[in-house]
């Protein structure tokens, strides 16, 4: 596939820089990694193998010389490591597993034998085997710890793993406000809500400081007040889903339940849970058979959801957000991960590799040929400079070009020779220029305003032969 490829890159029309990286990303890898997540650790021939057709297909999309670095080679097409794309295919597999656990087997037991029975092996309630398998693990679970590992940091993360819940039909009240409303309007809801109902009124919330640490806060009218810090691998809704757990457990078990929340995804996300009898979460799980043991005690309404506007001064919801706030500057007791902190977590882990420093930042492909041409083979070193072509022996005088006093290298060309101030360098190292909104100058012509990139620009203008 990637010779077809080649082929018709140089054909007439050719393909353009961002075409070949949305090919390569696409379709070349997303065919070379099919079933990589069910094993490729331990198998080199197969990382070596993927790093080669890599390597193959972002040197024609960059247009560098054969020989260069192969690590650099993908830092300016804004391609992430073979190693890296391998991972991150393991960890959805893992956060699939994690969401649902019916393929493998459910980690906790459902009869009243306390164990249950997966592939011929005997568990107990917390899904760890009494014997280690021929594998080397105690368990299913313990199989998803160890590929969650590079994640973890000091203590030990507790996996929060979904599956199936009896069905639930979960109430939700709609209040008679409106999002600009003022907080008398939102507070006579509430309370028209809560006598109609006979309920008790509840208020959770979440927060995420600037580490990424989730914390989750809840306030029960006139009774308890708490909060729960949940670590980093978590997403700010498992937070909010935390915070419903958490009021439960504080809340009056004779009452009914009116649970007032400012983030409407967490609501619909536990109506959903309810309604496919499936949970994603440990706590989301929890949260459901909690409802149904209420009803089943209490009544249909014994837990209703309503959806408050956030920061809107209502009494119950600033105390909420004041205690979520506080838990993210806590250190965890019993941090979580979970599918969505895994799959966020590795997003913003694949991003960075996208975007190295000293590399472009992944904009180059967008450049035009002639720029980006000459950036890849002065930040290579490799192509027509006159220190490596006399390194391979095709010229016996290694000195500029331009200036005749130093090796032409493509650092020297980028950042030292005098020529390149003369067309208009204004950096002195290759992180310099990779800071874009520095170099971004504003033009204009008659169709209007354009972006004019001074780095793209410089690269245009230096003739390399």
């Amino acid at each position: 596939m990637l010779a077809q490829f080649n082929g018709l890159g140089n054909s007439q029309w050719g393909i353009s820089a961002t075409s070949w990286r949305q090919i390569y990303t696409g379709m070349i890898q997303a065919i070379a990694l099919w079933g990589s997540e069910l094993g490729w650790r331990g198998q080199r021939d197969w990382e070596k193998e993927f790093e080669h057709l890599q390597y193959q297909a972002l040197k024609k999309c960059i247009n560098a010389t054969h020989g260069s670095k192969k690590e650099l080679v993908s830092q300016i097409a804004g391609v992430e490591s073979p190693r890296m794309v391998l991972d991150a295919a393991q960890a959805r597999l893992m956060g699939k597993i994690k969401r649902d656990t019916t393929a493998l087997g459910d980690l906790m037991f459902e009869d009243g034998s306390g164990k249950n029975t997966e592939a011929g092996r005997e568990w107990d309630d917390f899904g760890q085997e009494y014997t280690v398998g021929p594998d080397g693990f105690t368990s299913v679970l313990t199989v998803i710890q160890s590929k969650a590992e590079v994640l973890k940091e000091e203590g030990h993360e507790r996996i929060s793993y979904g599956g199936k819940v009896e069905k639930t039909d979960v109430p939700e009240v709609k209040l008679q406000a409106q999002a600009d409303s003022k907080a008398e309007v939102w507070t006579e809801a509430i309370n028209q809500a809560r006598e109609h109902y006979n309920a008790t009124g509840i208020y959770t919330d979440r927060s995420m400081n600037e580490d990424g640490v989730v914390g989750a806060g809840w306030h029960v009218e006139g009774k308890n007040q708490g909060r729960a810090t949940l670590g980093k691998l978590v997403t700010v809704w498992d937070g909010e889903v935390c915070g419903v757990r958490g009021a439960l457990e504080d809340a009056p078990s004779n009452s009914n339940i009116l649970i007032l929340s400012d983030s409407q995804a967490a609501i619909a996300a536990v109506k959903k849970a309810g309604r496919i009898g499936k949970a994603r979460t440990n706590d989301l799980k929890l949260v459901l058979m909690d409802i149904k043991e209420r009803q089943a005690r209490l009544g249909p309404n014994a837990v209703s959801f309503g959806w408050v506007k956030a920061h809107n001064e209502l009494f119950g919801n600033e105390e909420a957000d004041r205690l979520a706030k506080m838990a993210t500057q806590l250190y965890p007791k019993d941090p979580q991960i979970t599918e969505g902190g895994l799959k966020q977590a590795w997003r913003k882990m694949r991003e960075e590799e996208r975007r190295v420093k000293g590399a472009g930042m992944g904009r180059v492909v967008r450049w035009n040929r002639k720029a980006r041409v000459t950036y890849v083979q002065c930040r290579t070193g490799k192509g027509n400079l006159q220190a490596w072509r006399h390194k391979i022996g095709k010229i016996d005088n290694p000195e500029c070009r331009k200036c005749g006093k130093y090796a032409e290298t493509g650092k020297h060309v980028a950042l030292v020779c005098t020529y390149g101030e003369d067309v208009g360098r204004r950096w002195s190292t290759w992180e310099d220029m990779d800071d874009r909104a520095r170099w971004a100058r504003k033009g204009k012509d008659e169709e209007g305003f354009y972006m004019v990139d001074l780095v793209e620009t410089f690269f245009s203008k230096i003739d390399l032969g």
